[in-house]
């Protein structure tokens, strides 16, 4: 089992995608995925999904990106257990089945107070849940984006939860549309003054039922249609775009993640992708400069979602992750 991905037919290709995720991947989060919920801190209900083998080399925590929820990642949970892994996946608060601050608000709209609700809600699930029902090690943590950001942030926090982790087109920086940063702080600045933080950022709505690629961050078409499937079938799936609330508080957590980049101790291994137009290369490479503990690979031809580019991406892409997961701890 110790590099059962390098098989021939392991990972799933873009004309059997439809096939494969229909019939085993199915199958899997049928009789091996389990869905629970957890209350965070201040009593949110946030929910999580998790499978473990019978014998397992490890643990990995996925921390999703912005506007994602489990079926966007079941077939990177389907990989890690497949590859010997016990897998646990959290739906950030204002995610998928994860409740919602505000009942009365726009529930495609993610609203979050602080960028430290995400962390705190990250560590607490790792240690209440994860360390609970597996305490295999190593334990590691794979953050997506938005998760990335998250991720590093509980590695700053929290320097001993975590054997190594993964961050895969971290946010450390955002497009914001091409605006000058300095119009940035205004208009967050003005919707704060004029408490309209609950209004969705320019360019930013909720889920309006309209195909939008080629201009997806994903290169394959398959599971694009797929994701938008999910979006249409299930109400919680389809939080779609970003308040100014959020926008504040994720200009502080990106802030913060790169200004206390040098307190991580752990490894870790940053996948970038090299036609992002969802996040910049600057905040990375700044964290890159300060993070004494990383390593850092590029995707040049792949968008956004590594996971979701090309075949040959996604093989080298899921090889590199494995591999790395799956070297002996040190100690």
């Amino acid at each position: 089992m110790s590099e059962i991905w390098k098989t021939e037919g392991f990972f799933i290709g873009d004309d059997d995608y439809r096939e494969r995720m229909d019939g085993e991947v199915a199958d899997f989060i049928r009789d091996h995925v389990t869905h629970e919920y957890m209350m965070a801190a201040d009593g949110l209900s946030l929910s999580y999904y998790y499978a473990l083998p019978e014998e397992s080399k490890g643990t990995v925590v996925i921390e999703h990106g912005f506007c994602e929820f489990f079926e966007k990642l079941a077939e990177m949970v389907y990989y890690y257990y497949r590859a010997g892994f016990a897998v646990f996946l959290l739906e950030a608060r204002g995610h998928g089945a994860s409740e919602r601050v505000f009942k009365d608000m726009d529930p495609d709209m993610v609203y979050v107070a602080s960028f430290d609700d995400y962390v705190r809600d990250f560590h607490d699930f790792t240690e209440k849940v994860v360390k609970e029902k597996s305490g295999k090690r190593p334990l590691m943590a794979f953050g997506h984006s938005m998760g990335g950001c998250i991720v590093a942030r509980t590695l700053e926090d929290y320097p001993d939860l975590f054997d190594r982790a993964l961050l895969s087109s971290p946010m450390m920086s955002l497009d914001w549309g091409g605006l000058p940063m300095p119009l940035v702080y205004a208009a967050i600045l003005r919707a704060d003054l004029l408490r309209k933080d609950k209004t969705y950022l320019p360019g930013q709505h909720g889920f309006d039922d309209i195909v939008t690629w080629p201009k997806s961050s994903m290169k394959s078409k398959v599971r694009y249609d797929h994701m938008f499937e999910c979006r249409e079938k299930v109400p919680g799936n389809r939080c779609y775009g970003g308040c100014y609330a959020w926008g504040k508080a994720s200009l502080h957590g990106m802030k913060t993640c790169v200004k206390r980049a040098e307190k991580i101790r752990t490894p870790v291994l940053m996948l970038t992708a090299g036609q992002d137009h969802m996040v910049t290369a600057e905040g990375q490479e700044k964290f890159l400069k300060r993070c004494r503990t990383a390593e850092h690979r590029v995707f040049p031809e792949s968008g956004h979602e590594i996971y979701n580019a090309t075949p040959a991406e996604r093989a080298e892409y899921y090889d590199m992750i494995l591999t790395y997961f799956s070297k002996p701890l040190s100690d």
